[in-house]
Parts: C-alpha cells; sequence; structure tokens
C-alpha cells in the first residue's frame, strides 16, 4: 500500500511523494500547514465588558466584566451593592444581568436571589 495524504481543506488525496513531503495540496494550491493555522481574533469589548458567547448583534450574546464569568469572579463581602459582573440578551429583548455573589435581574429590574455563593459557616 502506498502512502497518501489528504487534504483538510478540499478532502482530495495526493499520492505523489513531493505533496506528501512537503504537506502540500495541488488542487487548493496551499501547504497544509498553512491552512490549519487558525488567527485568534481580537476581543470584542465594549467598555470594561468583553463579549465571551454567542455573537455582536445575534439573537444571543453574553458579555463579562474583564472576561471574568459570574462564577468565577471574586465573591464579595456580604453586604454589598450588587453590580453587574456578567450580562446577556437572549431573543433580541431579555436582558439578564448577574453580580458576583450569584445574585440576577431581569431586565434592569430590582436584583433578586442575593448571595447564593455566600459560604456557610
Amino acid at each position: 500500500m502506498s502512502e497518501s495524504i489528504t487534504c483538510p481543506k478540499c478532502r482530495k488525496v495526493s499520492f505523489n511523494p513531493n505533496d506528501i513531503r512537503e504537506r502540500y495540496c495541488g488542487n487548493c494550491s496551499q501547504y497544509h500547514d498553512t491552512m490549519l493555522q487558525i488567527a485568534t481574533p481580537e476581543p470584542v469589548t465594549d467598555g470594561e465588558f468583553v463579549l465571551t458567547g454567542g455573537t455582536k448583534g445575534g439573537s444571543t450574546e453574553i458579555w463579562d466584566r474583564g472576561g471574568v464569568s459570574w462564577h468565577k469572579a471574586p465573591r464579595p463581602r456580604r453586604w454589598h451593592r450588587c453590580r453587574v459582573q456578567t450580562r446577556g440578551w437572549f431573543n433580541d429583548f431579555d436582558l439578564v444581568e448577574r453580580c458576583a455573589c450569584g445574585a440576577i435581574r431581569l431586565n434592569g429590574r430590582s436584583w433578586l436571589e442575593r448571595n447564593q455563593r455566600r459560604r456557610s459557616r
């Protein structure tokens, strides 16, 4: 059985020893290593918040303060003023915000279920 190489892009198989040695696809006219390089996109930011889920302008967006999700952020002191750590829009109109303490706020109303991440004594 002779050696072969399959292009990761067009899935064509080549038995040419030069293509195998150079990891080259004659159909795409590209080297496999070049095709497999994935560019790391710049993070999408909005002030302090970084887009960590969904797509900007899509039906779902999740933004985290400093790129840290609410459940991974340091816990605030017990008696604190809640502030948004994670915010998300779902179905283009429902705004959900989470504080690092675990509190949740829907559509800008009052905070609910505060201190859900507090440790028991």
